[in-house]
This record gives structure tokens, C-alpha cells and sequence, in this order.
């Protein structure tokens, strides 16, 4: 009986979560001095031209982690050359090095996985590692570690930590192999009472659909994957629905979907396309893309519906009551990107006058750039000698996601940026002078992981305003040596002087009438933006004299 569990929740709730990727390798690993010993190169040469080009010194304390920078593609079957030249960043002393790579995706460095230990004192001769990658690897992302180590023999722990040496992981993509990965199965529920995946149903490519029906319940994982599989397509969007139920009595919990996109045999949180949180039943839909840099071939979603938890849940997870189904996905093929322009600043959409608006989605065919959200975003070119301005004002208010809004020049710098903007937040919106440049890129990015439909608007930055209130509104004097009177304003009215680099130099709350001392300031050109009902105006230039 179920006595501890607590009272129903009132209404299930569906959310999306998404999170930055986190590997389940050993990572507290390493030395903790960097001086001496240390991998002075590392050279892998892969297919495509892909390479690890490694140069080591400075030393770095714990594991130095170049996965995100240092990749290359291998295949199963073939035969590939690693040279390490294990060396010193200060003192030469005795010691020994190994090198792995994790074949069959399970995030162990195992015994059987090393490529090549060596041992001596540095200097020494370049060690080359010669090795052939097994036929039943695993297809997809997995890491390579090469260990050095003072005072040490082979074979290595490559989850040792030690004082002088160094441990450095690398990215492997490996492809052509017959290996599962190797997911956490040991998990799911220990009772097959009350809450359970009642339904869920997801059209495919081709014809293909999984309409999988739970209950009675199943102790551990229920493992539908020869059963139930469908086929998707890098780029393309779906619609899976997940009926979170019971097929006893109805308690509050959550529920989670994940799809091995990377094929690394880890259901990363960057890997979740959605989480809900409640009471049964509810059918939840996840609208979700499949990420253009999925692998192709065989892998698997997994669904956990778990009691008295709240979101995010681990897909290893083992507990009482709920239910762990894992599903076949078959990736493959991939819609034509052809006609989708401005990813990137080689190829953005051209904004060829001003007003400018449309309404577009960086959720397909789009890829991330710019690193300060993990979303896709989209490129526009402005010129602004083209059409005779100034200042332009860029609006993403009317979106329906939550928006992140940067203007780069043609170096890539960073002219200004806005997250959100007041009047319409979590939507962006900026205003920003551009008289001195003859390119610039507008960048729309989602924030952190969103993705979707947005509304953009390039206007004037000028003429951008209130048209109830266009006449009604006086600034003087102009120029201005130091005092700006600006009178026709309504009640609670915010006044912002903004600079010629755009950004907000003054910031007033006032009624009726303002008056704006600038004499602080130095002198040059400046912009008086008025915001009131919501609504907001870029005035005329003011000139500040000397």
C-alpha cells in the first residue's frame, strides 16, 4: 500500500527543459601541480581531414578537457596512427603514459580499450600508437584520454589522481561500427502498481509510427525497441504524445522523454525534448527538431514516468512506482536546407530597404554561431549608407519565443546587445547608432536552448515612435550646451538618454514635462528615447556642445 506517497497534484503540467550537455565519464582525474611532467603533442589523423592537433604547456591541474575543441572521425575497421611525444613543462623525471578510447560507449576506459602505454624519462622519442577500431564500435561521439604519469608504471588508472602529470580527454566520432551503445539498463520501477506510460504515439519519415499501449506494468526497463521504432530526419520537426497515466491508482509525479540524438549511449539533459510535472492522466504533446548534427543509424528514446519527483529525472534512474520504456529510432537522410539563407555571416538575408519585418523560425536548417545561447540563430545584413540612416531600431517583440537580440560588425565585435526589453520582455529590442559603420549583422538567437517562430522589425531608428504622441512632444534646445527641456509627455513617462554607442546612458521617470541635465556628459551626439503605454520613440538627434 501506498501510504507515503503525497496527495494528488491539482493539474499536470507540461514543460520543456533543456540544459547544456554533461558527459558521465570519471572527470575528477588528474594532477594537481602543473609543473613537470606533461603530454608535450598529441597528432591523430582521422577521415575527412578531420585531426587532433594538440599542444600541451602550461600545465594544467585536474583534467584537461579539449572535447569541445580537439575531434576527429574514425571507422570501424580501419587503421589510424596516434604520436604522442610525452615530455615535461618543467623538471625531467621517470614516469609512464597510456592512451584509451572508449569503443563501446559506456563511458569506461576499459582495460581492453588502451591503444598503447609508454614509459621512460623525457625527453624520449615521439611514441606512436598504432591501432585498428574494432568492427563493433559503437556509432557516435565517445572520448579518447591520454594519461602521463610521474613515478609510475603501465598499466595506468585513467581515473587516477596523482600530483605531477596530466590527463587529457579528446572527442572520437566513430561511424560504420555494429556495437550498441551501452545504456544504463538497470533502471525503472520495482512495483508495477499505479503510475505508468499509458500511450504514446509519434508519426515518422515514410509511413513509420510507434502507438505503443502500457499497463499492465513492467518491473525494470520495458524494453520495446525491437517492437516499436520510427524513422526521423535530421532538421525535421514532430509531434510526439505521451499519455502519462497509471494502471492503479493516481498519484503526482513527472514524467520525461529523451532521444540519444549523438548516439553515445547517454541520454544527455541537452538530449531532453521535453518534462511534465502533475497528477494522471494527461496526454502531453513535445514539439520538438531533430538537431541537424544528429548521427544517422540505430538509436533509441527512452520515456520514465516516475512518482513524487519533480523534473528534471534521471534516465537511469531506479525507484518504486512509474515505468522506463525504451523505443528503436532510426535516423537518416535530411530535409533540403537549400533555400534557408542567414546562417551564418558568409550567408546572411539581405535587408534591402527600411521598414523592414518578417516572421520567420531559426528551428530548422539553422545551426549556433554565436556561443552565448546554445539556440540556432540567424544572420541579416544591414548597410545603413543604403538607406540613408543613422540609427536603426531592431525589434523581436511579437515573438513567441524568448529571444536574445546581439549587432556584430564585420569582425564579429559585439556593437550592442539587448535580452529583454521592458515593454514586450522576454522579447528583445534595440536601438543603436550606425552612422559610423558600413556593415552590420543583426543576430536573432533564442534564449538558452529556444527555438521557434519570431517577428522581426528594422525600422529607422529615427522615425521609430508614437504616432499619438509624434506632435505632441518638444525638446529644445538643440543643440544643447547642458539643459534638455522636453515637454507634451503623459504620466509616469520613462526618458532615456542612449549614447552613440547605444547604450543607455541616463535613465528618468517623469510626468508631464522633463527636464535632463547632460552637462556631465561629454560632448557629441546622443539619442532621447521616450517610452510610455508600451509604446516607445526615438526623437531627433540631440547635440551636446562643448
Amino acid at each position: 500500500m501506498n501510504f507515503l506517497r503525497p496527495a494528488i497534484l491539482p493539474a499536470l503540467m507540461c514543460l520543456l527543459y533543456h540544459h547544456s550537455s554533461s558527459a558521465q565519464y570519471c572527470t575528477n582525474v588528474g594532477p594537481s601541480s602543473t609543473a613537470d611532467s606533461n603530454v608535450e603533442s598529441a597528432q591523430l589523423t582521422g577521415d575527412g581531414a578531420t585531426s587532433i592537433n594538440f599542444t600541451g604547456c602550461p600545465g594544467v591541474t585536474g583534467l584537461d578537457d579539449q572535447t569541445a575543441t580537439q575531434s576527429v572521425n574514425l571507422s570501424a575497421n580501419s587503421s589510424y596512427t596516434l604520436n604522442v611525444q610525452f615530455g615535461t613543462c618543467g623538471g625531467n623525471w621517470s614516469g609512464s603514459g597510456e592512451a584509451w578510447i572508449d569503443f563501446n560507449g559506456n563511458q569506461l576506459f576499459e582495460t581492453g580499450e588502451s591503444i598503447g602505454t609508454w614509459q621512460g624519462t623525457p625527453p624520449t622519442a615521439l611514441s606512436s600508437f598504432t591501432f585498428t577500431v574494432p568492427s563493433n564500435c559503437v556509432n557516435g561521439s565517445v572520448r579518447m584520454r591520454i594519461i602521463q604519469q610521474e613515478n609510475s608504471t603501465p598499466p595506468l588508472n585513467p581515473c587516477g589522481t596523482f600530483t605531477w602529470g596530466c590527463a587529457i580527454d579528446f572527442t572520437v566520432v566513430l561511424s560504420g561500427g555494429s556495437g550498441a551503445p551501452g545504456y544504463c539498463t538497470s533502471v525503472g520501477p520495482s512495483s508495477t502498481a499505479d503510475s505508468n506510460l499509458q500511450l504514446l504515439d509519434i508519426q515518422g519519415e515514410g509511413g513509420s509510427q510507434i502507438n505503443f499501449t502500457g499497463c499492465p506494468g513492467v518491473v525494470g526497463l520495458d524494453d520495446q525497441t525491437a517492437i516499436h521504432s520510427v524513422n526521423l530526419a535530421k532538421g525535421s520537426s514532430y509531434t510526439l504524445q505521451a499519455y502519462f497515466g497509471t494502471c492503479g491508482g493516481n498519484y503526482g509525479g513527472a514524467g520525461e522523454v529523451w532521444i540519444d540524438f549523438n548516439q553515445n549511449g547517454t541520454f544527455e539533459p541537452s538530449e531532453s525534448i521535453g518534462s511534465c510535472q502533475g497528477a494522471p492522466p494527461g496526454a502531453q504533446n513535445f514539439n520538438f527538431t531533430v538537431p541537424l548534427t544528429a548521427i544517422d543509424g540505430t538509436t533509441r528514446m527512452r520515456v520514465v514516468h516516475q512518482e513524487s519527483v519533480t523534473p528534471p529525472l534521471n534516465p537511469c534512474a531506479t525507484f518504486t512506482w512509474g515505468s522506463t520504456t525504451d523505443f528503436g529510432i532510426e535516423i537518416g537522410g535530411q530535409i533540403d536546407c537549400s533555400g534557408y539563407v542567414g546562417d551564418d555571416m558568409s550567408d546572411p538575408r539581405i535587408v534591402s530597404s527600411l521598414p523592414f519585418q518578417e516572421d520567420y523560425n531559426n528551428s530548422v536548417c539553422y545551426t549556433n554561431n554565436v556561443p552565448v545561447y546554445n539556440s540556432s540563430d540567424v544572420f541579416y545584413l544591414i548597410t545603413p549608407q543604403l538607406y540613408g540612416v543613422d540609427y536603426i531600431n531592431v525589434s523581436l517583440c511579437g515573438s513567441t519565443i524568448d529571444t536574445y537580440l546581439q549587432v556584430l560588425d564585420t569582425g564579429g565585435n559585439v556593437l550592442h546587445y539587448n535580452d529583454d526589453y521592458g515593454p514586450c520582455a522576454p522579447q528583445s529590442e534595440l536601438s543603436l547608432f550606425v552612422g559610423d559603420q558600413d556593415t552590420v549583422f543583426v543576430v536573432v538567437q533564442g534564449w538558452n536552448n529556444q527555438e521557434g517562430d519570431y517577428s522581426i522589425s528594422i525600422n529607422d531608428g529615427e522615425v521609430v515612435g508614437l504616432t499619438s504622441l509624434e506632435n505632441d512632444i518638444s525638446i529644445y534646445p538643440n543643440p544643447t550646451n547642458g539643459i534638455v527641456h522636453i515637454n507634451g509627455l503623459g504620466q509616469d513617462t520613462n526618458v532615456s538618454v542612449i549614447g552613440i554607442n547605444g547604450q543607455i546612458v541616463s535613465k528618468h521617470q517623469v510626468n508631464n514635462s522633463a527636464e535632463i541635465d547632460l552637462s556631465d556628459m561629454q560632448p557629441g551626439v546622443y539619442l532621447i528615447e521616450i517610452t510610455a503605454a508600451g509604446q516607445k520613440t526615438i526623437r531627433k538627434k540631440i547635440i551636446l556642445t562643448p
